[in-house]
């Protein structure tokens, strides 16, 4: 499911130290702090992304910096969980879970 050259990607976190994070981060930063998802980890290489985020108690938003088209699999069974073509600024509302691996590339 993961591309090869993935371990030459720019890695990012849920946060302002990350400017090249996918997302907006102004609605994860809250729920990460405030203990709702343990965190979003992100790596983007050219025009594709991968988000990982992990242990999302509550439905978590997805703002997107820039256009994208975003497929959302199980991380353990690979499973596909949905799809979200988004515009810049528009969200995709990953619903509870424990894990979740969100592929996407700019559009």
């Amino acid at each position: 499911m993961l591309p090869a050259d993935l371990p030459n990607w720019s890695r990012h976190n849920a946060n302002s130290n990350f400017p090249g994070y996918p997302f907006d981060t102004d609605r994860l930063v809250p729920l990460i702090e405030g203990g709702q998802m343990l965190r979003a980890f992100a790596a983007t290489g050219g025009r594709r992304l991968i988000v990982m985020p992990i242990v999302a108690q509550v439905a978590a938003p997805f703002t997107a910096r820039s256009a994208m088209h975003l497929e959302i699999y199980d991380p353990i069974t690979g499973e596909p969980r949905g799809v979200c073509d988004l515009a810049a600024k528009e969200t995709c509302t990953l619903p509870p879970t424990l894990a979740a691996v969100m592929i996407g590339s700019a559009t």
